[in-house]
């Protein structure tokens, strides 16, 4: 009988131990997608290796926006150094790297699995990032101009009727001598051969731009304020800067910027501020306002696009371009819905920026 209770208190403090033991697996799952240039040398190898970088850290922030609000609190204050410690320390990995010739980019997934003590005990040694960030006196302009989409116009396949007359001559010379002359005469027949084809042409539609003030300074104050948050001291508002108006003036006409445009910012921006040396220039997007059926709530999509430019002798260069970011703002009113997806869309946009600046040595912790 003692033998019997001495077995049964043995086995159930192993399984205790067991239980103790075992932590639950968080699933690591990012996708990302950059841009190459297909006639530089080495730009698809240069574009994998950043989209990798991205798709780590999106999985990473994809996995901690499910934990509890004080590990995610740990998390974000220590970015972005922690993202090669947690995934260092993850297993399973798997990527999956693919060449999209259709748009230019590199497309890579990152899938691995990692201990969910692992990940807090990663957090809790790791000390948070300090709230500096050192420039090396580089000053960076941020110029981004808000824009609604104000009309699509569609346009219809034209039907294009081509012909082509292709033609080949046969000559023929007779060189015939009479006594001290020459006579030379000379044949020569044409063939004329016609075709004629049908193709259609598709034009893609057209977008109309309206510009939109007070959402591009409420954008720009929340952007600063972000900025300064974490530690991005040495930037400067493009809204405070008179070739702001340029740029919106081009932008408001569409996403293609003159190069006689690039050039007035450029020598513009000389004559400001001689110490910048770097732009970030883009759009926020905002879709037409849709009713949501199921919930009965408007919805309104903001779009965050943009790039990085070093200032030139002559023209800007791009050096980054950021990933493309979308967040939808829902509620009982078009103007709300508007305002969610713009608050939503600030936080992502900064950190992408600050990804990007931080992956071209622009910037360091």
């Amino acid at each position: 009988m003692k033998k019997g209770i001495k077995t049964l208190v043995t086995c159930g403090f192993l399984c205790l131990i067991t239980a103790l033991s075992s932590a639950a697996d968080l699933t690591i799952s990012g996708k990302a997608a950059i841009p190459y240039q297909p006639k530089v040398k080495n730009s698809r190898q240069t574009a994998a290796d950043e989209a990798h970088q991205e798709a780590i850290r999106n999985g990473l922030d994809a996995m901690m926006s499910t934990q509890a609000g004080s590990i995610r609190q740990l998390y974000e204050e220590r970015k972005p150094d922690i993202y090669k410690q947690l995934f260092d320390q993850a297993r399973d990995v798997e990527n999956t790297t693919r060449d999209n010739k259709a748009t230019s980019c590199m497309e890579v997934k990152v899938t691995a699995v990692i201990d969910e003590d692992v990940v807090k005990d990663t957090l809790m040694s790791k000390q948070a990032v300090k709230k500096m960030v050192t420039l090396d006196d580089t000053l960076v302009a941020v110029f981004f101009t808000a824009r609604e989409v104000a009309s699509v116009e569609r346009h219809e396949a034209r039907v294009n009727t081509e012909s082509s007359t292709s033609a080949s001559a046969e000559a023929s010379i007779v060189e015939s001598s009479t006594g001290t002359n020459l006579a030379t005469s000379e044949s020569r027949i044409e063939n004329k051969k016609s075709s004629a084809g049908v193709s259609r042409t598709h034009k893609a539609d057209t977008l109309k731009y309206e510009l939109d003030g007070p959402s591009r300074e409420e954008f720009g104050a929340a952007l600063s304020a972000r900025m300064l948050d974490k530690g991005f001291e040495n930037i400067i508002d493009g809204a405070m800067l008179d070739v702001s108006a340029v740029l919106d003036e081009a932008y408001s006409k569409g996403n293609v910027v003159s190069p006689s445009v690039w050039r007035q910012v450029s020598q513009s921006l000389k004559e400001e501020d001689a110490g910048i040396r770097y732009l970030i220039v883009g759009t926020i997007d905002f879709g037409y306002a849709r009713m949501d059926n199921m919930t009965g709530m408007w919805v309104v999509e903001a779009t965050m696009t943009g790039k990085v430019y070093e200032l030139g002798k002559r023209l800007p260069r791009m050096v980054a371009a950021l990933q493309p970011k979308t967040h939808k703002g829902r509620a009982e009113d078009q103007l709300q819905a508007k305002k969610r997806a713009l608050a939503g869309i600030t936080p992502i946009a900064v950190d992408e920026m600050l990804a990007k600046l931080k992956a071209k040595n622009i910037i360091k912790p």
